[in-house]
């Protein structure tokens, strides 16, 4: 793709279906934790997420990563270094 070229509805037709939302959005220069941190200090009781009736606030959000983050060995995690956790539904 020609990263000069300006995405539009004629290139990126699925942008008809956004209603109001911009078709690109400008996010900070800062971690997804970082976010949901300030989120949260923001708007603790705001629901960060409702997936299939399990609801969290982002108070509840940011204790859960803090559990997680503190359940990783030491050794494997280093601080300011980005990871993954990939959690499996069943």
């Amino acid at each position: 793709p020609n990263k000069n070229k300006k995405s539009n509805k004629n290139n990126r037709p699925w942008t008809a279906f956004y209603g109001n939302v911009p078709a690109n959005l400008k996010y900070p220069n800062i971690s997804i934790v970082d976010l949901i941190n300030e989120t949260a200090l923001k708007y603790p009781n705001n629901i960060a997420y409702d997936y299939f009736g399990s609801k969290c606030t982002y108070k509840e959000l940011m204790q859960k990563i803090e559990t997680v983050a503190r359940a990783a060995p030491p050794t494997t995690v280093e601080e300011k270094v980005s990871t993954a956790v990939v959690i499996e539904f069943t």
